[in-house]
């Protein structure tokens, strides 16, 4: 779809009129699948890739902070 797009958009300046990226492809809804059935895949598929992220994602480790960065201070008036 997104391919799709860029050449409409592009097509204004004369440019997607002879780039075509999706010759005769109308994906899974093409191969006989239901709408409901490509959100069912995309939301298992976005599930799983989450799930994956999630395993390789830690925390730093305890008092890291950026270089040159210092933690704000709280005064009078400060919500913190």
């Amino acid at each position: 779809f997104g391919a799709l797009l860029w050449i409409m958009l592009t097509g204004g300046f004369k440019f997607g009129s002879w780039v075509n990226l999706t010759p005769r492809w109308d994906g899974l809804y093409g191969m006989g699948w239901t709408v409901n059935q490509v959100f069912l895949l995309y939301g298992v598929l976005f599930a799983v890739l989450v799930s994956l992220g999630s395993i390789v994602t830690v925390n730093p480790p305890e008092g890291w902070q950026p270089q040159g960065w210092t933690p704000p201070t709280s005064g009078v008036g400060s919500a913190v």
